[in-house]
């Protein structure tokens, strides 16, 4: 099966990083063929590795954006290493989720504050009562804070505030692990959303970030996180790494289904990008059954490639996709900003926020 190049780019949009996945679910392998005097780039001469990343390139500054979710995880990892001879460890949680506000108070636009506490709907008190959430991002140029915690212990980050809803631009739920058990608690978190949908502004958005992945076998698990569909402003999250390979971040995005065929797309929740039967021949390259690709057009007629792992869940409305790849850290960034402008995933306009793409050498 032959796909040319230019028309899978032509499918995305123009020059525009392509979010074309290209997977083959049938029994052939896709080839992928560049135009006419087209290349697919490898890896620049000269270029520098990333320690856990061999064989990856990408834009600049990829390295040292990708500094962040490693001292995420170092967080985690320390987190619970001081925590493991205790009865109940929780500890780790809670720690990673105060290094995620603090990278996001970091990396978001001045105009937004981010913090952990209650948001509060434009109602008279009626005796319900109030919602609190782990990440809130909110106006921060035009939110009046109605009150804060005052414990003296408490660093900045663990500071909760209460934020009335009108200004509350994203709330997202965080869990250390991914399990079935984590899965539930956040989706049911989040349905709390469902009381307050008509206090929040039209850009609003939600959901669900795990810092690791431990068990990869356990694909059902997409079916929950599915049900998320429900919850106002859903579009997915990220997953921080895999224990099968630490080096990809999974994206797991929802949108409509097409109806044409619903269930699991595989068994395995992850794979190690190392294990994806991708590979040059003649100019072409080769994608074998269960891999997938996506195609950056990088300079005139040249292609740089990002190797994906893709599972999906599908039922006749709905549909969420985990990609897991190099680049999974820095497109789950992005959209964290596309969304704040109201820039689904799956829009025509969402290569809005570009940075730090990493690509891979196929050989």
């Amino acid at each position: 099966m032959d796909l040319k190049l230019n028309s899978v780019v032509a499918l995305a949009r123009g020059d525009l990083l392509t979010k074309f996945y290209i997977a083959n679910e049938g029994t052939g392998t896709v080839t992928l063929t560049p135009p006419v005097h087209g290349r697919f780039v490898l890896e620049p001469e000269g270029a520098i590795a990333h320690p856990t990343m061999p064989g990856c390139h990408g834009m600049l500054g990829w390295r040292e954006f990708l500094q962040n979710r490693d001292d995420l995880l170092h967080i985690l990892d320390r987190a619970h290493t001081l925590s493991a001879s205790r009865p109940l460890q929780t500890e780790h949680g809670v720690a990673f989720e105060a290094a995620l506000r603090g990278w996001l108070e970091k990396f978001l636009p001045a105009r937004y504050g981010v913090t952990s506490g209650f948001i509060v709907p434009n109602i008279l008190d009626v005796g319900n009562k109030l919602y609190h959430f782990d990440v809130i991002v909110y106006d921060k140029l035009e939110t009046p804070v109605l009150w804060a915690s005052s414990n003296d212990d408490q660093s900045l980050q663990g500071r909760q505030r209460a934020i009335p809803a009108k200004y509350v631009a994203s709330v997202y739920e965080v869990k250390a692990t991914l399990t079935d058990r984590s899965v539930r608690d956040a989706i049911d978190k989040l349905r709390e959303l469902e009381a307050l949908k008509g206090h929040f502004p039209p850009r609003f958005s939600s959901g669900i970030v795990f810092a690791q992945l431990t068990n990869f076998n356990n694909a059902k698990i997409l079916q929950k996180l599915l049900e998320g569909v429900c919850i106002p402003g859903f579009w997915g999250g990220a997953i921080l790494r895999a224990d099968c390979d630490s080096s990809m971040t999974g994206l797991f995005v929802s949108g409509p289904s097409d109806g044409t065929k619903q269930g699991l797309s595989a068994e395995d929740l992850a794979r190690p990008i190392v294990s994806l039967d991708i590979r040059r021949e003649n100019g072409s390259v080769l994608v074998a059954p269960g891999s997938s690709v996506s195609l950056t057009h990088i300079a005139p007629n040249t292609y740089a490639i990002t190797k994906r792992y893709t599972v999906s869940y599908t039922t006749d409305k709905h549909h969420l996709a985990l990609m897991w790849s190099h680049a999974g850290f820095a497109e789950f960034a992005a959209q964290i900003i596309n969304l704040l402008e109201g820039i689904h995933f799956w829009s025509e306009q969402s290569s809005a926020a570009r940075f730090a793409d990493v690509f891979d050498r196929v050989d």
